[in-house]
């Protein structure tokens, strides 16, 4: 997870206990990224927006191949406090694994259409939504869905496969 500094225009908003150390950038994840493998970048809406920081620590120490941390929302109403979010990433084998979530690549450009100016651009595509959730997250989580494109998303097939070794 990103530390939260002051260099960012909303930290000093953000909840005291939000400035906390949080763990640092899973290694695998940033091991398969600089592969080239392209990360999911998912927002996560808790049920109780008290629970948040609970929420934000149960999915970052699911697994190694997901990190989550909890940011300023995208759109910020004028109206109405910071809007908070937690933000996931992970693989596309770490959603099937945790959640059920079945995503793929799609190629994003018709090389008829675009004269093949693009012809190795990719996105996600969700093939259904989340269908269970790890136990203790249970009644906890509204809503999960994908951002496009991700921090971590090159914009390329996904073609490196990983796996996890137990122990």
């Amino acid at each position: 997870m990103r530390e939260k500094t002051t260099d960012f225009p909303l930290a000093a908003q953000l909840p005291v206990s939000l400035h906390d150390p949080m763990p640092k950038p899973k290694p695998l994840l940033t091991e398969l990224a600089k592969k080239g493998k392209p990360l999911v970048e998912v927002v996560v809406i808790p049920f109780d927006e008290q629970q948040s920081e609970d929420v934000c620590r149960i999915l970052d120490d699911l697994a190694l191949d997901i990190s989550a941390e909890i940011l300023p929302a995208y759109f910020q109403p004028s109206e109405i406090p910071t809007i908070y979010q937690i933000r996931l990433e992970a693989t596309k084998e770490a959603l099937l694994r945790e959640f059920g979530w079945k995503i793929e690549r799609i190629q994003i450009y018709d090389t008829k259409e675009d004269n093949g100016q693009y012809p190795d651009a990719y996105a996600w595509e969700d093939l259904n939504e989340p269908e269970f959730y790890p136990e203790e997250l249970s009644g906890k989580i509204k809503h999960m869905g994908l951002t496009q494109p991700g921090n971590s998303d090159n914009g390329k097939l996904d073609n490196i496969n990983y796996e996890l070794k137990n122990g």
